[in-house]
């Protein structure tokens, strides 16, 4: 309960300054009580969902894809000919604040279902000044060879966020997210649950291209293998029905309790743990995400 007091203290704390700070920027031209627009240009920013629910009747199709980490060898030519890894994913809007959807994950074979709800959004005239929308997600093991098995019950994992989001004008979106991560089977060292929050941001420096940074901090201490912070930065190009991010990043996993929970990459190089653990660090890849919308 401490961690979750911290975070929502943290949260409140940063979107009360955020909603009563002065605006340098003038938000887009819409009716007056309407909500904002396009607080980001796409429902992923990097690996991370954003506030964004598509209309009613939009069916989403994603492709992540993350390439081996970047190396010397030219064989591998910089990660790009190393092993990769790919998650399809597709959702459907069954009301304008409400998606569903399901995925599949190259890594562990994770089959995963989620949904997400928007439950306020931010308006134009300030009624309102922060959209606010929750993320679940199941996740299934389906390989042969999964980390545990001892039941069936072993293969699931399963992933709660908040996301907390505001547009300030036409140009600058931020958003956080305190989320909470379970797997029913973990080793003897590690919770069952960890608890992490992740900030995000876009920039736009035009009508369809914009810069996007996303940072994952862990909050739950293990007895070992503390998973690292979840870092990527890269750029966004956006038209009306497509959106295409191609990024860097210090983590390999696409399923977002994965990353959470067992990201041993320190971004900022390698290093030794409190029990005399060597771990390498400072390792980051190449990846790229790409949406599609149809509406019905």
């Amino acid at each position: 309960m401490k961690h979750f007091r911290l975070i929502a203290t943290i949260c409140f704390a940063i979107f009360a300054l955020m909603a009563n700070a002065q605006e340098d920027f003038v938000l887009e031209d819409i009716p007056a009580d309407g909500p904002v627009r396009s607080t980001f240009g796409s429902s992923l920013i990097i690996d991370n969902e954003t506030v964004v629910v598509d209309s009613k009747g939009t069916f989403l199709m994603n492709i992540q894809h993350r390439f081996g980490v970047f190396s010397s060898d030219v064989g591998e030519l910089y990660g790009l000919y190393a092993p990769a890894n790919i998650r399809l994913g597709f959702k459907y809007s069954l009301l304008d604040n409400l998606a569903i959807g399901f995925g599949m994950a190259k890594t562990y074979s994770v089959l995963d279902f989620n949904v997400k709800y928007a439950f306020l959004r931010q308006t134009e005239s300030g009624s309102m000044p922060i959209s606010v929308a929750y993320f679940g997600k199941m996740g299934i093991e389906l390989g042969a060879t999964p980390r545990y098995d001892v039941n069936g019950t072993d293969r699931l994992s399963y992933f709660h966020q908040i996301i907390i989001a505001r547009k300030f004008g036409n140009k600058f979106s931020a958003q956080v997210s305190p989320s909470i991560s379970h797997f029913n089977a973990i080793d003897k060292s590690m919770e069952n649950d960890h608890i992490a929050i992740a900030f995000a941001g876009r920039y736009k420096v035009s009508a369809t291209t914009s810069i996007i940074v996303n940072y994952d901090q862990p909050i739950t201490q293990h007895q070992l293998n503390n998973p690292n912070p979840n870092i990527g930065f890269g750029v966004e190009l956006t038209t009306s029905s497509h959106a295409f991010q191609i990024y860097i990043a210090n983590y390999y996993d696409i399923t977002h309790q994965y990353n959470n929970m067992f990201n041993m990459n320190n971004p900022l190089g390698a290093y030794t743990d409190t029990n005399g653990g060597e771990h390498k660090g400072g390792q980051f890849l190449l990846g790229f995400n790409i949406t599609r919308l149809w509406n019905w």
